[in-house]
């Protein structure tokens, strides 16, 4: 795959640590019919983060993208109060940086979320620095819904700079987004391992900015990922033992978590298959 792709190992494994923060349980809404009134403080946070990693950008005048993703969920109501949350905050933020830098209150959240970048990206701009090119960044920040309703819509990688992507099924499925550094997923773990992976749109070549990446999902969905990557380590050392012998011949073993009910959909198998449980 090459020494930039980031993948499951990647992210999971090897720097799992610093790049995986886990969301509190008290910020997945159980209730879209009657949600909060503001958006989680561990979207805030996400949202700040990335703001700071566009600033970068901005500031080094680059000709890249970034972007942040939201896999809110399937049903279509979510994706509208997440991007009314969002957008909320990008149109306030720049007013209240800009009025009111030496506010405690203001600085505390984002010298919060400086300090997180920090934590992987060296050589950061000063955060005044930073704080100016937000206000620059959120001018030309598109925010957008992904999914098959009217309100959905395309993106035009060429147009801008930084974007915003909010939606669900539709992200689950191949999408590729291009820049992608902050991942919020506040959704539980699907039921098939299949899908766990196509849920996965930050694996990819991010190796040229992957300490700006930050992925933010709850911890059983955290704990699928890791246990599906270490499934996936087995899988691949069989197949090594294997080499040079016919692939016809080898048997395919998959081990999932118990977290998981399946490995793949039924319809796209093909095969008959036996489970068993290991103790």
């Amino acid at each position: 795959s090459g020494a930039s792709y980031t993948g499951g190992r990647y992210f999971f494994l090897d720097r799992r640590d610093e790049l995986v923060k886990r969301l509190p349980p008290g910020d997945l809404v159980q209730d879209y019919s009657d949600p909060p009134e503001v958006a989680p403080e561990s979207l805030q946070e996400a949202l700040r983060v990335f703001l700071l990693g566009c600033a970068v950008v901005d500031v080094h005048n680059l000709a890249e993208n970034r972007s942040m993703m939201l896999q809110v969920a399937q049903a279509t109501e979510p994706h509208q109060l997440d991007r009314s949350w969002v957008t909320g905050l990008i149109a306030a933020w720049p007013d209240l940086l800009g009025r009111m830098r030496s506010a405690h209150e203001v600085l505390s959240a984002w010298q919060s979320a400086y300090d997180e970048l920090s934590r992987t990206v060296t050589e950061l701009p000063p955060i005044d620095t930073l704080l100016d090119g937000v206000i620059e960044v959120c001018a030309e920040l598109q925010v957008v819904e992904v999914n098959s309703t009217p309100s959905g819509e395309e993106v035009d990688w060429n147009r801008d700079r930084f974007w915003i992507l909010i939606g669900g099924l539709k992200l689950d499925r191949g999408y590729t987004v291009e820049g992608l550094t902050v991942t919020y997923i506040p959704r539980p773990a699907p039921g098939s391992t299949d899908v766990l992976q196509q849920r996965a749109r930050f694996f990819g070549y991010r190796g040229a900015f992957a300490d700006f990446c930050r992925i933010y999902l709850p911890s059983t969905l955290e704990d699928e990922f890791v246990a599906y990557v270490k499934d996936e380590e087995a899988l691949r050392a069989t197949l090594t033992q294997w080499h040079g012998l016919p692939l016809r011949e080898w048997k395919r073993q998959f081990f999932i978590s118990q977290g998981i009910r399946h490995f793949a959909r039924t319809s796209v198998i093909g095969r008959r298959t036996n489970r068993l449980k290991l103790e």
